[in-house]
C-alpha cells in the first residue's frame, strides 16, 4: 500500500487482508509516522531520510531524465531549479522527472 495518509484509512483497508498466519505480508508506505506506529506499536517504523543537498538532488534528476546524454540547455535551468526546490524529496523529483523526460523525448 503506497502513501497511506490517515490511521482511519488504514483501519478500513486492513480489514480486507485477513491474518491467516500463512507468512503473507503487506508493505505500507506513509508520510505520517502516526499511521506507521498504529499498525504495530511493538515495531519501530523505518524512516527514510531526505537527500543531503540540492547537488545530490540535481544528480538524481539528471540521471533519471537523461542517463546517457547531456540534458539540453533549455531543460538544465528548469531541472536545476526543480532540484533546488525539491531538494531532499526523491519521490517529488522522480515525479517531476517523469513529466520532464516525456517532454524531452518528444523534442
Amino acid at each position: 500500500m503506497d502513501d497511506v495518509w490517515e490511521v482511519l484509512v488504514w483501519e478500513r483497508i486492513c480489514q480486507v487482508f485477513p491474518n491467516r498466519n500463512n507468512g503473507s505480508r503487506v508493505l505500507l508506505t506513509t508520510r505520517n509516522i502516526e499511521v506507521a506506529k498504529s499498525i504495530d506499536p511493538s515495531i519501530d517504523p523505518y524512516e527514510l531520510h531526505v537527500l543531503e543537498d540540492a547537488e545530490t538532488s540535481w544528480q538524481l534528476f539528471r540521471r533519471k531524465v537523461s542517463p546517457n546524454q547531456d540534458i539540453p540547455g533549455e531543460l538544465q535551468g528548469v531541472g536545476q531549479n526543480l532540484a533546488k526546490k525539491r531538494s531532499g524529496l526523491p519521490l517529488a523529483l522522480i515525479v517531476l522527472e517523469g513529466f520532464t523526460s516525456s517532454e524531452f523525448e518528444r523534442d
